[in-house]
């Protein structure tokens, strides 16, 4: 009993239960070890117990062995390394050790050791890693002895000890980590892991630290992270970040990087400080247009008298660089809302509108779509104008009298004359609109005469009716938004602060001025604004337009974070609803943008709250717009934001349910995301008339300025379902106006420069509409939908445009993608994915990046040419170029002067420079001839003597004057160079233009100030002009204007007709011509030197000469009617030369014209082709490079083109398959078709170059399919396809179930021979090789067989039927066919894989046999491919070394090639068709051609029933009996049969 007692008491004993468990575990651990780990813990145990001894020395010798054994295993990342494993049950012992030891080095060395097991064994959050790493040294060498993971666990305790310490107030122990951690820091900065040094150094509040580690190199990486990380920290650290950041940009010298940052802190003097920091103007040019697009207007920063950098920050040519863009796009046609609407379209009449509704509704829309562009149909046309504003009716005047502010936007000086016709106007509403429309189209922009003060300050007064008063108001917060300017707050606080007048014009007031002073939290306003709350009487505050005070308010505190605390406090202080109204959105604006989560809850917690019906929902509604606009700035806060307005909608208030669709517009603003689309137009057929208008508007503001079709579709489809209800028709109208806003060209997103910088004029925009529409049918649907113009703020053209020196705009190449967040990641990855290259100016959607790039057309017919052509030859090769005259971009307007933009000419030189005959040339240039100079190699082209080749071009020109052929063809007078080399590896193009000029000495002068040719005739003259030059279309001419003629007053003739026009008498005037590249107003150009070289020679009587400089070559191509557009357009000069005589032609041999690069010196230009190119392409360019170069030297005659046109099929894909298919692709070949029928097994890969270990996981991968991806992966232009087959075999008998089956897979393997033109034996039996064999040969392709002994191969191709053979083996001993693999054989292919041993299964060869045989086989290929007769060549005797009068490049193929590795021979073999093959004799073949797959079962199952010409009893081998094999065997042992042996082992006699 005690025995049972005691034993019960083992079992249930917990601990004791434990331990046994723990045994037996550590028994099976024990157990499942392999020998490989047995011996590594027999290994530890003993250096554990070496280390237990006293001898110091043994200590030092056993702690190397160990740290040697756990640095030498190695383990996959997600598994701990089994020393650490195994020394587990070491760690305590190791531990009391070390506090034993006395010997410091020794302890130092264990206590690295214990380091690096605390990382796996730390108990009890001891940080025992940091603990021994502290007591073996903290060293930046030291902690980098067990890698980068190791140092990363090592921070990550540092970050734990440092707030542990603190929290436990050990300040000073704390600061005591900061050396350790700077080291590890050091660590993380030399081996690429910033990421890890910043959050470190977060972790310890240093992250200003880091601007003593980055370099260089390093820099943009760090400042990309810490931007990027700013969003998601906790205030003050997230202004830290942006700070630090700005720190190090400014280190480095990047002024244009820091001012986004100053901007975003809010700091106007660091922004003065990054200004000031600017080595060059066109630096600070560069900032001045960051501040403009952002409205900082600092003046004070701009130099007295740099009109053109004030213009920059003004935004003064804003609207001129809008008509750019719309000019290169076409779109400067007005559209008419019928346009948009597309009623044809729409499924039933609209009849939902009254005719002034109908109207009013138009109005926005012909505003908003030709917004900008200065003229539309309906009100700035002089018929219609009046008329239009009298269609609508008393605020609907008031509108459509704005509507022309937004018409003419930012185009001043115009705007404000198309605008005074109306302000003194007797109709108040009307006056009242063109007040507005002051301010709208002065907004954005600044002009020196501070316009819309001037202009409106007069109606502010109380004389003035209380609608114009009102409109006013809201002009100057338009006009004036983000100024915070006094003189206007002066205008404005009163208003506000009077409670004599109505609350409407408070409220705006207060409105204009929160956007006067946004984002500045004004000391001076927010008193005004809360004492105007307190003094207002309920029933007042109770008004519509009361929560724009609120608003007002707000803003004044947008994106200031926490600092509206007292202001709030106060505001508890109102007792009236509004006080909460204030409260919220205050909070809302503060924090706008930021992303912060906890800001989100509390809107989330706010819109959670179930009200009365008497309680006010507004505080509510403004938490919905809240989540959206703190939520916006931030992509997954965004993107998360969007899935809790779902929530929202379901269990939402109904003020909850019908903020949700604005506040998903405000996230998505001109962002038309597909599901958001879905989502809102699911919302606007809700049974709630609020929900569904929200929706429609929303709608409009998610695909503002974009032109998305599936979003036209969409409100085309909403305006025929609300066609009877006038309210949502209304806006749905709308929306339809702001989708096509500025015909796709514009903006109202918020955020710019890269998503970086959030603009609070345009958030504030956005705002008040939204505002508007929470209560739309008291407000917008009513008598306030000219609220909807605060959209003017948010409105901002989407383009890119680029400018020179100058800050002229200037056309350049730029790649237009999808952004890539490429932050943390190493190196200099892409920043845009699936880009286009368009010119400058170019549209930029919601989610696109702009790169620069370069134009590569001419270059890669450079490298073309070289390769193909020139190749070696230095030569000068004539090019064929093109330029055009001197060119201005017009910036048109009725009323004003034109404005014109100097573009230089460029010489047009295309790829197809090399081909006079095919090249195209443009309308209105000039083609000219040149030379290009093309040189081997960089030393070659800096050495290349450059004034001789002028020198030589110049000559060529006064040859052309001397011999005539100038007269005849004057454009042999202004020839040009370019000198290139072309680094074909590396894609860099080296190059410098020339365009020799010949100066005479001395030189030619001017005699008179040039003159405008539109001064110098009559306007009427100027079209006759045109007309003559593109009736005569000479680049050099004579010409002669005779005023006196009116109706043809000019004549252009060629220089040959110089005798039959030049005339001076009744008063004409002659002169000379020619096209003018020049664009400078006063100067001509260069071609100008050699026609007067030209002139003085053949016509030396002449000393003084008129010389039209005609520019307008383009307007000469086109067609134009109206004179004075011509007028306005015509850019030539007219010149009076004094020609300078000369004795002799050779006087004139100075020459000049070598082209200045970028930086304006005399040296070449560099293009880069590398980084722009996609790397499948440059890949491609490569292998084609490598192949080309054989043709240069060694086989000139070599055809690339036949053999990548080749299309290989590869019959097994083991060793010879893998190794010959890289030979195939390195031969160029682009189509490779694998057949097999296996999987990768594990030992496949380290033969098999084509497979990894992953493949051999799971199974393996199909052998074909698996070759297949890998050659695409190792070159992803090729054709790789893999056909997963068992192909069919002799003596494998098919049974009836895979009857079917094996027809199938007959006849997709014909169709695989059919379509390919090569197909390769290189199966592992014999049996396999038959089918295809037969079938190449029935198909006439060429086949290559190889196979492989133990050490020795053959490869040998299989002999073809002439086309005029038809199988009928008449070949005559001239042209002897040659046999194939089964020619020899005198017993037909069967089983041979059955009952066979392991190394019978197994390709047992030596490892380097088979690229060799695989080399071989492919290079027998090309040599067949490259001789004149193809696979019908014959094969060169034995005795010849390959060589005939009508070889191939490579020689003529042999039959077959037998290697030996023993003694490593070779030997080319002949060997003769046979007539009984098995695979090939016309038996065979034709056997196949008359039964088909009848005769392919036959062969398969051995069988000879019914067999043609045999029966089953003379063979048991059916193709053996066919071929007459089975009569030759009978035959032969017939012979043997006869012959009688007899006598001794030494001697016979046959009887």
């Amino acid at each position: 009993m005690v025995n049972k007692q005691s034993s019960n008491d083992d079992v249930l004993n917990p601990k004791t239960a434990a331990e046994k468990i723990t045994k037996k575990k550590a028994k099976d651990e024990q157990e499942e070890l392999s020998e490989e780990d047995q011996q590594l813990v027999a290994e530890l145990d003993m250096i554990v117990e070496r280390l237990k001894e006293p001898s110091t020395e043994i200590h030092q010798s056993a702690l190397g062995n160990l740290a040697n054994v756990i640095r030498s295993t190695t383990s996959s990342m997600t598994s701990v390394p089994k020393p650490l494993k195994f020394l587990k049950s070491h760690h305590a012992t190791l531990s009391e050790l070390y506090e034993q030891w006395s010997d410091a080095q020794n302890k130092q060395a264990l206590a690295s050791i214990l380091s690096l097991l605390g990382m796996v064994y730390d108990k009890e959050n001891q940080r025992s890693c940091l603990k021994y790493r502290l007591l073996a040294g903290f060293e930046s060498d030291a902690i980098s002895e067990w890698g980068h993971e190791y140092v990363r666990h090592l921070a990550m305790e540092i970050g734990l000890e440092y707030s542990a310490k603190l929290d436990d107030d050990e300040e000073q122990a704390a600061e005591n980590l900061i050396p350790v951690a700077l080291e590890t820091v050091s660590f993380f900065f030399k081996h690429n892991a910033e990421v890890d040094a910043i959050d470190l150094l977060e972790k310890l509040n240093r992250h200003e630290l880091v601007t003593d580690y980055v370099t260089k190199d390093t820099f943009e990486r760090v400042c990309l992270y810490m931007i990027s990380c700013s969003p998601l920290l906790a205030p003050p650290a997230d202004m830290g970040y942006l700070l630090t950041a700005r720190t190090i940009y400014r280190k480095f010298g990047k002024p244009a990087q820091c001012l986004p940052l100053s901007i975003r802190l809010n700091r106007p003097d660091l922004i003065k400080e990054d200004w000031e920091s600017c080595p060059t103007r066109l630096e600070k040019a560069q900032l001045a247009f960051i501040m403009a697009r952002q409205q900082v207007h600092m003046p004070e920063l701009i130099e007295e008298g740099d009109d053109e950098l004030m213009a920059c920050m003004n935004n003064a040519n804003l609207s001129k660089n809008y008509h750019n863009l719309a000019r290169d796009l076409e779109l400067l046609d007005p559209k008419t809302p019928e346009d948009i609407y597309k009623s044809h379209l729409e499924s039933r009449t609209i009849e939902g509108l009254d005719s002034a509704r109908h109207n009013l509704a138009s109005t926005f829309v012909n505003a908003f779509v030709n917004a900008g562009y200065c003229t539309d149909k309906l009100m700035t046309a002089e018929a219609e104008g009046k008329e239009w504003v009298f269609k609508n009716k008393d605020m609907g005047m008031l509108s459509a009298s704005a509507s022309l502010g937004m018409i003419m936007l930012w185009e001043v000086e115009e705007g404000l004359l198309q605008v005074d016709k109306y302000l003194y106007n007797s109709d108040n509403w009307i006056k009242a609109g063109a007040v507005l429309a002051i301010g709208m189209l002065t907004s954005s922009v600044h002009d020196e005469t501070d316009s819309a003060k001037a202009m409106v300050a007069e109606y502010i007064s109380d004389n003035n009716p209380a609608i114009v008063k009102l409109a006013a108001i809201c002009a100057l917060g338009i006009a004036y938004a983000g100024t915070n300017r006094e003189d206007i707050l002066e205008m404005l606080l009163p208003i506000i602060s009077d409670t004599a007048i109505t609350i409407d014009l408070s409220s705006i007031a207060a409105l204009s001025a929160g956007l006067v002073c946004i984002g500045t939290g004004n000391g001076d306003v927010s008193p005004v604004i809360l004492q105007a709350m307190m003094e207002r009487m309920d029933s007042e505050l109770n008004h519509k337009y009361a929560r724009f005070m609120a608003l007002g308010l707000s803003l004044l505190f947008l994106g200031t974070q926490d600092t509206y605390d007292t202001i709030r406090e106060t505001l508890k202080a109102v007792t009236h609803p509004i006080g909460q109204q204030a409260s919220v959105l205050m909070q809302v604006c503060a924090y706008a943008g930021t992303g912060n989560v906890l800001e989100v809850q509390k809107m989330l917690h706010i819109c959670a709250e179930h009200l009365g019906e008497k309680e006010d929902q507004l505080p509510q509604a403004f938490a919905v717009l809240g989540v959206g606009m703190i939520a916006m700035g931030e992509g997954i806060g965004a993107e998360m934001t969007l899935r809790t307005f779902d929530h929202l909608m379901q269990y939402g208030e109904p003020y909850v349910r019908r903020t949700v669709p604005l506040a998903m517009a405000l996230v998505c603003a001109s962002n038309p995301l597909v599901n958001v689309l879905d989502t809102l137009n699911k919302f606007s057929h809700d049974n709630d008339k609020s929900v569904a208008s929200s929706a429609v508007f929303a709608m409009g503001i998610v695909g503002a300025g974009t032109n998305n079709a599936r979003l036209a579709q969409l409100l085309r489809q909403l305006a025929t379902y609300y066609h009877k209800d006038a309210d949502l028709l209304f806006i749905v109208r709308i929306a339809q106006g702001l989708l096509h806003m500025g015909k796709g060209t514009m903006t109202v997103n918020p955020y710019h420069h890269d998503r970086s910088l959030l603009s609070h004029t345009a958030l504030a925009g956005l705002l008040v509409p939204l505002v508007a529409m929470i209560n739309s049918e008291k407000l917008i649907m009513t008598d306030s939908h000219f609220l909807l113009y605060y959209l003017v703020r948010a409105m901002y053209p989407r383009f890119l445009i680029t400018f020179n020196e100058e800050l002229e705009n200037v056309s350049a190449s730029v790649r237009v993608g999808q952004a890539v967040d490429a932050v943390g990641q190493v190196g200099r990855p892409k920043t845009i994915t699936g880009f286009q290259t368009h010119e400058t100016p170019v549209l930029l959607a919601h989610s696109e990046r702009a790169d620069s790039t370069v134009e590569p057309e001419f270059w890669s017919g450079l490298a073309h040419h070289k390769l193909h052509s020139a190749q070696l030859d230095t030569a000068r090769t004539s090019v064929q170029g093109e330029f055009t005259g001197g060119r201005r971009h017009a910036i048109r307007n009725d009323s004003l002067p034109t404005q014109r933009l100097a573009v230089p000419a460029r010489m047009r030189v295309s790829r197809g420079a090399w081909d006079a005959a095919g090249s195209t040339q443009q309308p209105g240039t000039v083609a000219v001839e040149g030379h290009l100079y093309n040189t081997n190699t960089i030393e070659e082209f800096k050495k290349t003597d450059k004034s001789e080749l002028l020198r030589s071009a110049g000559a060529e020109v006064l040859e052309a004057v001397q011999s005539g052929q100038a007269t005849k063809n004057p454009e042999r007078l202004w020839p040009f160079l370019l000198l290139s080399f072309a680094d074909l590896k590396k894609y860099h193009f080296y190059h410098w233009f020339a365009f020799p000029a010949v100066t005479a000495d001395p030189p030619d002068t001017v005699s008179a100030e040039p003159v405008p040719i539109s001064a110098f005739a009559p306007k009427p003259c100027l079209a006759h002009l045109l007309a003559a030059f593109a009736s005569a279309s000479q680049s050099a001419f004579i010409a002669r204007y005779s005023p006196h003629a009116p109706e043809a007053p000019w004549r252009i003739g060629p220089l040959s007709e110089w005798d039959q026009i030049y005339s001076t008498a009744d008063g004409s005037i002659s002169m000379l011509g020619f096209v003018d590249p020049s664009s400078h107003s006063t100067r001509p150009g260069w071609p100008l030197r050699n026609l007067l070289t030209w002139l003085r020679h053949c016509h030396p009587e002449i000393t003084s000469i008129p010389v039209l400089c005609f520019r307008d070559t383009a307007l000469a191509s086109s067609k134009h009617e109206e004179d004075d557009l011509l007028k306005q357009q015509c850019e030539s000069i007219v010149v009076s030369v004094n020609v300078t005589p000369a004795a002799s032609l050779e006087s004139e041999c100075q020459v000049s014209g070598w082209e200045r690069n970028e930086k304006q010196k005399l040296l070449p230009r560099i293009v880069n082709l590398s980084s722009t190119m996609d790397p499948v392409r440059l890949a491609e360019s490569a292998l084609d490079l490598n192949l080309q170069l054989m043709r240069w030297r060694l086989a000139p005659s070599i055809d690339l083109a036949k053999i990548a046109g080749t299309r290989a099929l590869l019959i097994g894909a083991g060793t010879l398959g893998a190794y010959t298919a890289r030979a195939l692709l390195a031969w160029g070949m682009r189509k490779i078709t694998f057949v097999d029928s296996g999987r990768v097994s594990f030992s496949n890969p380290p033969r098999q170059p084509l497979y990894e270990f992953a493949d051999t996981l799971d199974g393996g991968k199909p052998k074909a399919e698996a070759a297949a991806s890998s050659m695409r992966r190792i070159f992803p232009n090729v054709d790789a396809q893999g056909v997963q087959m068992s192909i069919p075999m002799p003596g494998h008998a098919v049974s009836p179930a895979e009857l079917e089956r094996t027809r199938a897979t007959v006849e997709q393997l014909e169709q695989l021979v059919k379509t390919h033109d090569a197909v390769f034996l290189l199966t592992d039996s014999r049996e396999s090789r038959w089918l295809p064999t037969m079938l190449g040969t029935l198909h006439r392709k060429i086949v290559v067989c190889v196979a492989l002994g133990f050490d020795s191969f053959v490869a040998m191709r299989h002999g073809i039927y002439t086309q005029d053979d038809d199988f009928a083996g008449t070949d005559n001993g001239q042209n002897m066919r040659l046999g194939c693999y089964f020619c020899n054989d005198v017993v037909a292919p069967t089983d041979s894989l059955s009952d066979r041993t392991l190394d019978q299964q197994c390709t047992v060869t030596r490892p380097g046999l088979a690229p060799i045989a695989s080399g071989t086989a492919v290079e027998l290929l090309t040599t067949i491919l490259q001789h004149p007769r193809g696979a019908e060549a014959p094969a060169p005797p034995p005795s010849t070394n390959g060589s005939s009068d009508d070889a191939g490049a490579f020689g003529s193929p042999v039959h077959q090639i037998r290697g030996y590795l023993a003694g490593f021979r070779q030997h080319a073999i002949v060997g003769q068709a046979s007539s009984m093959c098995t695979a090939c004799s016309p038996t065979i073949i034709n056997a196949y051609r008359q039964h088909g797959f009848e005769f392919l079962l036959r062969a398969f199952n051995n069988t000879v029933e019914d067999a043609p010409h045999c029966s089953a009893a003379e063979s048991k081998s059916y193709l053996e009996t066919l071929t007459g094999l089975a009569d030759l065997h009978r035959q032969t042992d017939d012979m043997m049969e006869a012959i009688e042996w007899s006598g001794s082992d030494d001697d016979f006699e046959a009887v």
